[in-house]
């Protein structure tokens, strides 16, 4: 990573560059009557640019980036973007194990050996001193004055980005998050090739269930669902991005609300005809729930149509684990609509998507197997 006084060196020698160009130079066709060198200078001469970030802030950034640190969930983008190589710091959540994202288990191999860094202590950013930094708006508002203060304190260019925790209700934001760092980093083809491959993911699970007729499809739950900690089975979503993407019938659906706690009793006057469980860190806590007598009553329970799924949420959405987990709710609720789905295999093509190489089996480790789960205690 760059250094102040390499960044110093480097303007010293564009300086001595430009005088040489102007010497060699004078009076050739290109250059227009009466322009300064500078208005003649091509944007490939250009050591910065302008651009408009998610929070339609304008921000004048490197032209090329060798070293990104990203704040609240962006690293993750960095590993998706092929630039880990270029990733100037880690958090200690990050670096922690085991790892329960898959990007950190993509790359932990190399990640202990980058620098951490506290994002409530400039000083530690700014000794990692990265030509660009990154960060993710944890909430939806319009209020970006952290990030501004990083920005003017540091002297290091910030660009916001928004949320996507709810992937099906924020393809967009997902998408022109993946173009602006992609673009920031040099690697839009990259970028195009993960936005169209992702979009093509979304299109298959889309044609193999839009016509699935609304009497023919089974209530299903999700519970123990991780947001902003781990909760038990009470811990839900009406609005669910696996079950959005298969067109499942969501018994939660009438809450409204992405994260929510429900009444126990609720589930049981929905009596939901299969429950998923997100192999959390409240995953135990779920299956204790699962075994009181209250819920012995659950169709899910009485039929053994309980399942594992992996984890949608750590520090901010898992990508990759929501459209593995479509494909595998896709294959319990109609099973001769993805009888052509092995889903080590799928999962394995997604990561590979998303991380560069196939992690299923070490992320087995961390979760377990998808599969049912035995709820008789």
């Amino acid at each position: 990573m760059k250094t102040k006084s390499s960044k110093i060196a480097v303007i010293g020698l564009a300086v001595l560059l430009l005088v040489s160009v102007v010497g060699c130079g004078a009076g050739t066709a290109d250059q227009s009557p009466g322009a300064t060198p500078a208005e003649n200078a091509s944007p490939a001469q250009s050591e910065t640019k302008t651009i408009t970030d998610m929070a339609g802030r304008t921000v004048e950034v490197p032209t090329e980036v060798n070293s990104v640190l990203g704040l609240s969930s962006t690293n993750r983008f960095i590993v998706y973007l092929d630039a880990a190589d270029r990733m100037a710091g880690v958090r200690e959540m990050e670096q922690r194990t085991p790892h329960t994202m898959p990007w950190t288990i993509a790359v932990r191999s190399t990640i202990q050996d980058i620098p951490l860094f506290d994002q409530s202590d400039l000083e530690s950013i700014m000794v990692i001193d990265p030509d660009l930094i990154l960060s993710c708006s944890g909430e939806y508002t319009v209020d970006f004055s952290e990030q501004e203060d990083i920005q003017a304190r540091t002297n290091i260019p910030v660009v916001i980005t928004k949320p996507y925790v709810c992937l099906a209700k924020n393809l967009d934001n997902f998408y022109e998050t993946v173009r602006i760092i992609g673009d920031l980093l040099g690697n839009s083809s990259r970028a195009e090739e993960l936005n169209s491959s992702v979009q093509a993911i979304i299109n298959d699970l889309h044609e193999r269930t839009k016509d699935i007729p609304e009497d023919d499809k089974p209530t299903v739950y999700v519970g123990g669902k991780s947001w902003a900690g781990s909760h038990g089975l009470t811990s839900t979503s009406s609005y669910y991005s696996a079950f959005e993407f298969v067109h499942a019938k969501n018994a939660a659906a009438e809450i409204g609300e992405e994260n929510a706690f429900i009444d126990p009793e609720a589930l049981v006057e929905w009596d939901p005809d299969i429950i998923f469980l997100e192999a959390s860190s409240g995953f135990d806590l779920s299956l204790e729930e699962l075994q009181k007598p209250k819920f012995q009553s659950l169709q899910a329970i009485k039929n053994n149509e309980v399942y594992k799924i992996f984890l949608k949420v750590s520090n901010n959405t898992n990508i990759e684990n929501v459209l593995i987990n479509a494909y595998y709710v896709g294959s319990v609720l109609y099973p001769e609509k993805f009888g052509d789905i092995d889903i080590a295999q799928k999962a394995d093509e997604i990561y590979e998507l998303f991380l560069g190489r196939p992690i299923y089996e070490e992320a087995v480790e961390v979760y377990g197997e998808y599969g049912k789960i035995d709820t008789t205690g």
